[in-house]
């Protein structure tokens, strides 16, 4: 079978051979009343051909046109090209940049199940994309974003909407002790030095606000979430970019989040409640209007709690909070945290009491530059502060007949901050509780039995002198335990500091 080829498609031809841009600048017009003289056989060979031409300056601009005039769609050339492998990621790019409606249809067919493929490599794309914004704030005005919100029906612009925060969400992974410690610092961040969540608020989140917060809400409390840092960049940007909408929304669902977390009697929970309310607090780049807006918060919420919440509900959330305190790191909250009054309802007096002394008590340690650990976390890997004496490396030795009490001495320094701390090989049957220095040995420490039984150690020294350096938590000496301390009592006038950890 033989085809006459006309002479439109042989001169279409020759000029996308010798010059893509000038087909699509110079004669934009003439090219397309070009393409429109083709026939079906016609078209399906330059769409063809196309697939086949190597990508250079101009073919996003041909790509576009053959679009327009439905000779061959972006969705239809990637998923021809992406077989071949050959520029995939640099045409996608090309796809962002300039000639919006490519993205815009890869998109559109991205959301349905038959083109999984396009989908990943999008996201993929989109990740790099913002990736290089951390850096580079200026690489790209995302100017797409508009496009996609004049183009798109409303059901797969959400799609859209939900795909681009989940991909910022993966960017920078953090566990919530780090989250607590970086706070201002990632806020900070993002108001100064990050462009793209406020264009991403401007130019396709804006008329979209409530369901852009459902669906960042929903993520951030998924099990096991990390995506701290874009989660509180984002919210404080949607809060601060449009209060007036975000005002309502966010103290209603921190209300219920509330009542949740008295429900569902969850730390996590409860930290997840004050991460939220502060970012979604700070709306001023006054910073002390930001922690004014934060305890006007606590004060409503937290401090007036008794008038809807139970007793029982009350009491909950008074000891989540408390187990909470070891994870703040800034001086301001727990400031607030101590100094906002607290109704208690009906015998619940002593409780707020008891919140409130442990909010001052880890405020001056922070003040002071101690920052305990958490008594239920294991010393192993963990960081410790710069300001602190040498480490040293020990070991356990028992005395002889002992019954839960052995002696602690050391065998070589460590100058790193981050240690891993083993002691050697044996069982002990008996839990111990304090730590002491010896009289003129500093490199001993004593482990008293916390059980009270009768042992063969030699008598504690009756000195003054003798002060508990550490707490030890969790420390039955068993095979496969672990012995946990926590540096609440350590006391600055010891030149050495001595940790370890049962590890068999």
């Amino acid at each position: 079978m033989s085809y006459s080829i006309s002479n439109s498609l042989k001169l279409i031809f020759n000029q996308l051979k010798s010059n893509t841009q000038v087909a699509c600048f110079s004669q934009r017009f003439e090219f397309i009343e070009l393409l429109e003289t083709l026939n079906a056989s016609e078209r399906y060979l330059l769409a063809a051909s196309f697939c086949k031409l190597p990508w250079d300056v101009g073919s996003v601009h041909v790509l576009a046109v053959l679009q327009k005039v439905r000779i061959l769609t972006a969705t239809e050339f990637i998923s021809r090209r992406m077989y071949t492998n050959q520029n995939i990621h640099l045409i996608l790019n090309d796809f962002l940049e300039q000639e919006y409606e490519l993205i815009t249809n890869l998109i559109i067919n991205a959301s349905f199940q038959s083109y999984l493929e396009i989908k990943e490599l999008l996201e993929e794309c989109l990740e790099n994309l913002f990736k290089d914004l951390l850096s580079q704030p200026e690489l790209n005005n995302l100017n797409y974003l508009s496009c996609l919100k004049t183009q798109l029906p409303v059901e797969i612009l959400l799609r859209a909407i939900q795909t681009h925060i989940a991909i910022i969400l993966k960017l920078h992974q953090a566990d919530i002790r780090t989250t607590f410690s970086k706070f201002s610092a990632w806020i900070n961040e993002g108001v100064n030095d990050l462009k793209f969540p406020k264009d991403l608020y401007e130019k396709l989140i804006y008329d979209y606000l409530e369901e852009s917060l459902n669906y960042l809400l929903k993520l951030s409390t998924e099990e096991n979430f990390e995506g701290w840092k874009f989660f509180l960049i984002i919210l404080q940007t949607l809060s601060s970019s449009n209060n007036k909408v975000t005002g309502p929304f966010m103290h209603k669902y921190l209300k219920a989040r509330i009542k949740h977390c008295a429900s569902v009697n969850n730390k996590e929970t409860v930290m997840h409640l004050l991460l939220t309310a502060r970012a979604f607090t700070a709306t001023d780049m006054d910073i002390h209007k930001n922690l004014n807006s934060y305890a006007d918060w606590y004060k409503a919420n937290i401090g007036e709690m008794k008038y809807y919440l139970k007793p029982e509900e009350f009491q909950t959330i008074l000891h989540l909070l408390q187990d909470c305190i070891d994870y703040e790191m800034e001086e301001d909250y727990l400031e607030i945290h101590s100094t906002i009054v607290i109704s208690p309802p009906v015998l619940c007096s002593k409780l707020v009491h008891a919140y409130k002394n442990k909010c001052k008590q880890r405020l001056k340690r922070i003040k002071d530059g101690l920052q305990n650990m958490d008594i239920n976390e294991s010393i192993l890997y963990n960081y410790l502060s710069p300001e602190l004496p040498s480490i040293l490396l020990c070991s356990l030795q028992p005395f002889p007949k002992s019954s839960g009490c052995c002696v602690m001495t050391t065998e070589r320094p460590i100058t790193s901050h981050t240690s891993r701390i083993e002691s050697t090989k044996r069982n002990v049957a008996r839990p111990v509780s304090s730590a002491r220095i010896l009289p003129k040995s500093p490199a001993c420490l004593w482990l008293g039995s916390s059980c009270g039984a009768p042992c063969d150690c030699p008598p504690k020294p009756a000195n003054t002198a003798l002060r508990p350096v550490f707490s030890i938590f969790s420390c039955i000496l068993d095979q496969g335990s672990t012995i946990e301390i926590q540096f609440d009592t350590f006391n600055r006038d010891y030149n050495q500091i001595f940790i370890f950890n049962r590890k068999l």
